[in-house]
């Protein structure tokens, strides 16, 4: 290294002593006389538990379709110490992120592994790893509609490991914007893939920033400088660098850096076809391929150089290619003999357990409050989704009560009026079903990146969204009922109106339910959008309006049974015609004719009777509705924990 690239690398090293130093600092919490005398609110500040990370013949085999089995890892060996920076480098196909994969114990489904993860001397599960690591993924996904500030003041109230007040919160997450160069970005949105905000860049130090508060000894990245330019993607290690100054242990894989990064590793393991091909301090690599008779050319650097000779040339054949990695594998092992003497053990002192990966750093009810608050606000900011459905309610609305327009309750609309309740029942499933089942899957990322990170448990944010989400589903259904009733000419009275809307709005909570437990147990948007049709007409088939209760075949009986929109339509009748005596029209003139017609023509409880419904049932056909909400509801908790815990 020349003197210029050397004062370089001390300037920033420099820089970033200077900044772990200030978000250090700003950790302690400060004593002071009462609080002495009170007990300190929080435990002392301790210092930083280093753990070294050591992983012996590691081995992965993917399994896929038509049991194809295909070897990705073979016998990887290697070490990561407190305090430096490794890099995992190799071409794409030599098994970098499988190896982090395996290392965090996140995203190894449908992979056959084998070997040993050892930190500070004690073997470790999957579930014990995700609990004393952060994983920063290659695909940075955040709610798009929170600010960057907001993202990390939401990331800090769930991770923190002692509850902080306001005036801590507000003094971590500045710090940490700070630290992260993320100040002058803190009040914009995220953004999404479709929403274009923050810069690439930007969102990989953000997502740096979500890790790091819970201050984990040991921090993956995989493919951090992926899509940026030389600049951001120094901009990117450069605050990796800066981590391992609070003596963390920093693991990420990388491609093809530049110099300048690559200037910054402290140990490189080099991965080409599933072998190391080297394994040690990031200076002694060149002098190792010198060694294996493949010198550095002059004006090459290094990476570029040893990239070369580990990747596949595409006028080479697969035996010369194959020969070369043998010679260097076998060098290498050669090396590590001579070092050592003896091939590497372990300790077999043990540690103190480590907590179960579900032990959440906040109760069920407070992750229920956060992710409501966060749902709430995500609602809010999407205006134009909510102006789309409030104009789509009014249409309709309008257009079906027109149709109704200056109905009464008299002979000649007895017909009518069965169409009036049925429509209102359907209604509150065809305006509101297919919404509702787009609520998850635009996050369906964040929650699972979330989990993984042990922020909150899938059934608080299920219930937490899907309660925020219903609000709206509180409101349209009282604007369409207003119009519908204003509009047709029925009997107005409290009993009448209230019953109305309370029908109206468990119906619509009922179908929201329906409509996001079946996106849950689907797992695909589209799936889940062609199944439910097939549940629900036929029950609406049932319901009462095209075919009467008393007239259903028996073996269709208990489609019938279950349809809540037979308990609606029955409710809404039984609302209107329960208290209501002589029908207008219906007088000793009526012939034969006509009240047969009009079935049977006399008061309410017998227009009720007529369609085998039972005056007696009304809170019968609340239980059963609010009963199939609560059933819905549960299914989906169960089926969308099941589905997160499993991805």
């Amino acid at each position: 290294m020349d003197a210029k690239a050397l004062s370089e690398v001390e300037e920033v090293e420099k820089d970033l002593k200077h900044a772990s130093e200030r978000f250090r600092k700003s950790k302690v919490h400060s004593t002071t006389a009462s609080d002495a005398e009170s007990g300190p609110k929080h435990p002392p500040p301790i210092k930083t538990n280093t753990k070294k990370l050591t992983f012996q013949n590691i081995e992965a085999i993917a399994v896929k379709k038509k049991g194809i089995r295909q070897e990705i890892l073979k016998k990887v060996s290697g070490v990561a110490r407190p305090g430096e920076l490794t890099f995992i480098m190799g071409s794409s196909g030599a098994g970098k992120t499988t190896l982090l994969n395996i290392l965090t114990g996140r995203n190894i489904k449908n992979i056959e592994t084998e070997g040993e993860v050892i930190v500070n001397g004690r073997h470790m599960t999957p579930t014990e790893m995700k609990r004393l690591s952060a994983y920063v993924q290659q695909d940075d996904v955040f709610i798009g509609m929170l600010t960057v500030k907001e993202t990390l003041r939401f990331a800090a109230k769930l991770r923190s490991p002692f509850k902080l007040d306001k005036v801590e919160l507000e003094s971590i997450v500045d710090e940490l914007l700070v630290m992260m160069s993320l100040k002058k970005c803190e009040n914009t949105k995220v953004g999404s893939m479709t929403e274009k905000s923050l810069s690439r860049g930007e969102r990989k130090r953000l997502a740096f920033a979500c890790e790091i508060l819970t201050d984990p000894p040991i921090l993956f990245c995989d493919e951090p400088t992926s899509g940026l330019d030389s600049f951001m993607s120094h901009q990117v290690i450069k605050a990796l660098r800066q981590l391992t100054y609070e003596g963390k242990t920093v693991v990420c894989t990388i491609h093809q850096p530049s110099t300048s990064v690559y200037q910054m590793a402290d140990q490189l393991i080099l991965l080409s076809q599933g072998h190391i091909a080297y394994a040690g301090p990031a200076k002694q690599v060149d002098a190792f391929f010198g060694r294996c008779g493949y010198p550095i050319p002059k004006f090459v650097s290094s990476p570029d150089h040893f990239m070369r000779v580990i990747s596949h040339k595409s006028f080479e054949s697969e035996e010369e290619y194959n020969t070369r990695i043998v010679k260097i594998v076998d060098e290498h092992e050669t090396m590590l003999k001579e070092k050592s003497g003896h091939s590497s053990t372990h300790s077999s002192r043990r540690e103190q357990a480590i907590p179960d990966a579900d032990s959440f750093s906040r109760t069920w009810w407070c992750q229920f409050y956060y992710i409501f608050h966060r749902s709430a606000t995500q609602l809010y900011r999407e205006r134009a989704v909510l102006m789309t459905k409030l104009i789509q309610t009014l249409i309709m609305s309008v257009m079906i009560g027109g149709c109704y327009f200056q109905m009464q309750i008299h002979r000649d609309y007895l017909p009518s009026f069965k169409g009036f309740a049925f429509v209102s029942v359907q209604m509150m499933h065809m305006l509101f079903m297919m919404p509702a089942m787009t609520v998850f899957w635009k996050d369906y990322p964040v929650v699972v990146r979330e989990f993984q990170a042990n922020m909150y448990s899938p059934s608080a944010y299920y219930l937490a969204k899907t309660t925020a989400d219903s609000v709206q589903y509180l409101v349209f259904p009282v604007i369409f009922s207003a119009i519908m009733l204003g509009m047709a000419n029925l009997p107005y009275t409290i009993y009448i109106i209230t019953h109305y809307l309370v029908i109206n709005i468990l119906l619509s909570l009922n179908a929201c339910s329906i409509a996001q437990s079946f996106a849950a147990m689907c797992g695909h948007l589209a799936t889940g959008m062609t199944v439910l049709p097939i549940v629900c007409v036929p029950l609406m088939v049932f319901g009462g309006f095209m075919i009467t209760y008393d007239a259903i075949p028996w073996y269709f009986l208990p489609l019938a049974w279950i349809s809540w929109y037979k308990y609606g339509f029955e409710a809404i009748t039984i609302v209107f015609f329960e208290s209501h005596g002589q029908i207008d029209g219906c007088g000793d003139n009526s012939t034969v004719v006509e009240m047969s017609s009009q079935g049977n023509c006399s008061t309410g409880p017998a227009f009720i009777k007529d369609q085998a419904f039972e005056v007696s049932n009304l809170w019968i056909d609340y239980t059963v509705i609010l009963a199939a909400l609560l059933f819905w509801k549960i299914l989906g908790v169960l089926a969308f924990s099941w589905r997160i815990r499993r991805a």
